[in-house]
């Protein structure tokens, strides 16, 4: 792996959420009986409208949100997460491959990160304090608020380190669809109508928001503790990602 992209991964450490969504399984007091539906609370969402409509099982809502995610083209995910102590916001989006994707990180004393994979090529840009934190300070005088132009032999690393399906399967990968509490919860988040997959304890220790209609993950909630937020959205929808500018790209040396 190139070292710019290997340290870039190590920054980029959103797709290392799995810590923050494994409460959703944990089995702090037993499980209510499956196919009851409870209201839930969290930050950004709305109980939704009551109907008659009894929930899918627990486990149903969660394995076609998992196989609906897997088979995605394409998606966005933006939100916010903890990791050492300091607030990491991201802003990803992306095809499943990996091989296109425009990634976004900015955290206190890591600074700004933005990464860009189109056509074959791998860019990065970063300010002063991100250039620092991914090891090469000598790129900031050269490269400055441009961005630098990585090998093309770094977009296969990066395909499997920030494709789509890579951040579906860390996601997903320890949660326990058995350990999920079996009273299925009811909020709006952003206008959609979701079904809300909890632990046994409650949203406290996070959960999981899928759309009624489409049953695609709409939202990951972690536990207080280690606070998590993000939000999915444009599931299979054609993304405009493009390359920066010939007159904004500096060769990597």
């Amino acid at each position: 792996m190139n070292p710019t992209i290997r340290r870039a991964s190590a920054l980029a450490s959103a797709l290392a959420i799995t810590a923050s969504v494994t409460a959703c399984s944990r089995s702090e007091s037993p499980a209510t009986p499956d196919g009851q539906t409870v209201a839930t609370s969290s930050t950004g969402t709305t109980p939704a409208p009551t109907t008659d409509t009894q929930p899918p099982k627990p486990a149903e809502i969660f394995d076609r949100a998992k196989s609906n995610a897997l088979a995605a083209t394409s998606a966005v995910v933006t939100g916010e997460f903890d990791r050492d102590g300091a607030t990491t916001k991201i802003s990803w989006q992306g095809a499943a491959d990996g091989k296109t994707l425009d990634l976004r990180l900015t955290q206190h004393g890591l600074g700004n990160v933005h990464l860009i994979a189109v056509g074959g090529d791998v860019y990065l840009q970063a300010d002063a304090t991100g250039w620092k934190a991914l090891g090469f300070a000598k790129l900031v005088q050269a490269a400055g608020d441009k961005f630098v132009k990585a090998p093309a032999a770094s977009v296969g690393d990066l395909a499997q380190s920030f494709s789509l399906r890579s951040l579906v399967e860390k996601s997903f990968g320890s949660l326990d669809a058995s350990g999920l509490n079996g009273r299925v919860g009811s909020e709006t988040v952003d206008g959609v109508d979701c079904w809300v997959l909890t632990g046994p304890s409650g949203a406290q220790n996070g959960a999981l928001y899928v759309a009624k209609d489409s049953m695609q993950l709409v939202r990951i909630v972690g536990p207080k503790e280690k606070p998590l937020q993000l939000t999915f959205s444009q599931w299979g929808e054609e993304l405009d990602i493009k390359a920066p500018p010939p007159d904004e790209v500096v060769g990597l040396k």
